[in-house]
């Protein structure tokens, strides 16, 4: 793997800025969860939703890895058929220092796509076959690191968690509507009263909600990029991957009409943040630029 110097100064305060950033959105995301559980039920009410929160995440609903691979058609890669993929994954593991070295699985897509399900004991990563053909081996090793950075920070885990918090807030927020709208005609003939203030928060917290959880995705996939930095010593290997992988999504007529963007979703509503933002911080992690592609054989992991 090709090793340079980084910018230890950088990439501890990206570090700590991540871990900052982690911490208030789930407490964001418990305070907007606790604040409608107050508004409806009572303050002692907060602790049987937190108890409730947590029992989720002990219990469920966490999909299995043999049916998120299932669904996904993935089939194992075999260690015979792509040796030195399976050599980058085991050693990417121990730098990591995972207890067990992930699976590997084939998805039969075109679209260049890779994601990681399951824990640190039992976990896959899955390439799409658009993936194994677009990247050369230094941009794979690249986002290899990324996916094992996700286990590694246990991301599964701490976005289970605001998607527990989401979920609860959501459900919060649509009994108050209903009992709102069931109010109405007492409110109508002037036996009740209605908190605007409360209305309102009723109606924006499951935006509000699903803000915050987007943003608390792109904050861990920020974390990954700078720990799959730190992994290869080659932050400029994950960099050139993303721009690549940038080229070949981004809509084509878009880029057309608007010229330097590659989606049309706004950056607030997205789960990843925006390539280029990324591709910036990696390259200030290392003064080597960004280099172009290598001169490796196209079946350097001999893929077909």
């Amino acid at each position: 793997m090709p090793r340079a110097r980084l910018d230890e100064v950088r990439r501890r305060r990206g570090k700590r800025r991540n871990v900052v950033q982690t911490v208030l959105l789930v407490a964001a995301l418990g305070a907007l969860m606790a604040l409608l559980g107050n508004m409806l039920f009572g303050p002692a009410a907060v602790l049987w939703f937190i108890a409730a929160g947590a029992l989720m995440l002990l219990l469920g609903p966490s999909v299995p890895t043999g049916l998120v691979l299932a669904i996904n058609r993935a089939r194992p890669i075999p260690p015979g058929l792509l040796p030195e993929l399976h050599a980058v994954v085991a050693e990417l593991s121990r730098r990591a220092g995972l207890a067990a070295t992930p699976r590997l699985f084939y998805l039969p897509s075109a679209t260049a796509n890779a994601f990681t399900t399951g824990g640190k004991g039992e976990a896959a990563i899955a390439l799409s076959d658009g993936m194994l053909r677009l990247l050369d081996a230094r941009e794979m090793v690249g986002v290899l690191a990324h996916e094992i950075a996700h286990l590694r920070n246990n991301d599964l885990f701490v976005l289970q968690i605001g998607g527990a918090l989401t979920r609860m807030t959501i459900g919060l927020a649509w009994f108050g509507l209903i009992m709102l709208l069931l109010a109405m005609p007492a409110v109508l003939a002037g036996a009740a009263d209605v908190s605007l203030a409360g209305a309102f928060l009723l109606a924006v917290a499951p935006w509000a909600g699903g803000l915050l959880l987007m943003a608390l995705s792109r904050t861990r996939e920020f974390d990954a990029d700078l720990d799959a930095a730190t992994l290869t010593g080659d932050p400029t290997g994950l960099a050139a991957a993303l721009r690549k992988l940038e080229d070949v999504r981004g809509d084509p007529w878009l880029k057309l009409i608007f010229p330097g963007r590659g989606g049309g979703e706004p950056d607030l509503m997205r789960s990843h943040p925006p390539t280029g933002e990324r591709i910036q911080r990696l390259l200030a992690l290392s003064p080597e630029p960004l280099m172009p592609r290598l001169s490796l054989p196209p079946a350097f992991f001999g893929w077909p």
